[in-house]
C-alpha cells in the first residue's frame, strides 16, 4: 500500500478543484406549469408521424427514467463529500422531478387520441424498478444514470442546435425546449456525483453500455409501436421522415454518435463540450417561474 505524500495530496486537491470548476453553477428549479389543450393534433410535430412518435416515445420513457435518476442520486447523496456538488445534486433532483411532472400531463392527450400506452408505461416502470435498479450496486446505478444523462444531453444539443423543434406544436415545443435546456444546464451533475463517490473508469463505461441497451432499443420499439397503432408502418412518408431526420437532413444519428463516442475518453467531462450558448435565450423566452439553488 503506497503512502500518501504531501505532493500527492496537493495534486489530488488541484485535480478535484479543477473538476469542480467545470461544474454547472446556480441550477434553478423552474415550474413551467404547461397546459396541453385537447385541440393538439395527433401528429403534432410538423404533421410527421415519425417525428411525433419519436418524441412521444421519450414522453413515455422519461417519467420512469427520471424517477430512476432521482432514486439513484438520493441513494448516494450522503456519501458526496463536496457541499457544492451536494447542493447541485439536490437541485438536479428537483429539475428531474419537474420533468416527469410536465411530461406526464401529456399522457392524457395520447390516451384521448386512442393510443394504448399504459402497458408501455408499466413495462418501463418494471424495467427500472424490478430489473435494472435492484441488480446494480449504488455506484453502478449512478454510472448508468450518468450514461443516460449523456444521452439526454446529446439529444438536447442536437435538437436545439438543429432548430428542428420549430416545426412542433407550440405547447410541445415549449415542453421539449425547456426540458432540453435543463438537460444541458445540469448535464455534468450525475457525472460529477459518480466521480465523487467512485470514479472507476471501467464502471463508468459499463454504465454507458447499460444506458445504451436501455434507451436506444426501447425508444425505437415504442416509436414503432405507436406508428403501428396509427397503421402507418409501411407508409412511405414515415420512412422518408426517418431517413431525413437520422441520416440526411438533420443527421441525428451521425451527430449523436460523434458526441456518444466522446464519453470513452478518460479525459472526458460533460462541460468540455461548451453548449451553454444553445440555452441562453431559451429560459428568458419561456419566462418560467424559477427558484435558484
Amino acid at each position: 500500500m503506497s503512502a500518501t505524500t504531501p505532493i500527492t495530496i496537493i495534486i489530488m486537491g488541484q485535480l478535484k478543484k479543477r473538476k469542480r470548476e467545470q461544474l454547472n453553477t446556480l441550477l434553478k428549479h423552474r415550474k413551467p406549469n404547461l397546459k396541453f389543450p385537447k385541440k393538439i393534433p395527433k401528429h403534432w410535430f410538423g404533421k410527421s408521424a415519425f417525428k411525433t412518435h419519436l418524441l412521444n416515445s421519450f414522453t413515455l420513457f422519461f417519467p420512469s427514467g427520471e424517477k430512476y435518476f432521482i432514486r439513484s442520486i438520493k441513494r448516494v447523496l450522503n456519501d458526496i463529500d463536496n457541499e457544492e456538488l451536494k447542493l447541485e445534486a439536490r437541485m438536479f433532483i428537483k429539475q428531474e422531478a419537474q420533468h416527469y411532472i410536465e411530461h406526464e400531463k401529456f399522457l392524457e392527450n395520447l390516451r384521448k387520441h386512442g393510443y394504448k400506452i399504459d402497458h408501455i408505461i408499466r413495462f418501463i416502470e418494471n424495467l427500472t424498478t424490478k430489473v435494472i435498479e435492484p441488480r446494480l450496486t449504488p455506484e453502478l446505478n449512478i454510472a448508468a444514470t450518468a450514461g443516460l444523462e449523456h444521452f439526454t444531453a446529446l439529444l438536447a444539443e442536437v435538437g436545439l442546435s438543429s432548430g428542428i423543434l420549430k416545426d412542433a406544436q407550440y405547447e410541445l415545443r415549449q415542453l421539449f425546449e425547456w426540458h432540453a435546456a435543463e438537460e444541458i444546464e445540469h448535464k455534468a451533475v450525475a457525472f460529477d456525483v459518480f466521480n465523487n463517490i467512485d470514479g472507476n473508469y471501467p464502471r463508468r463505461i459499463l454504465g454507458l453500455f447499460i444506458a445504451t441497451a436501455t434507451l436506444c432499443p426501447f425508444a425505437t420499439a415504442i416509436t414503432a409501436n405507436l406508428i403501428i397503432q396509427d397503421g402507418l408502418m409501411l407508409n412511405k412518408k414515415v420512412w422518408k421522415d426517418f431517413i431525413n431526420l437520422m441520416f440526411k437532413d438533420e443527421q441525428l444519428f451521425f451527430r449523436g454518435f460523434s458526441i456518444f463516442l466522446d464519453y470513452f475518453s478518460k479525459e472526458f467531462h460533460p462541460n468540455n463540450n461548451e453548449t451553454s450558448s444553445l440555452i441562453e435565450n431559451i429560459f428568458s423566452d419561456l419566462n418560467f417561474q424559477a427558484t435558484p439553488a
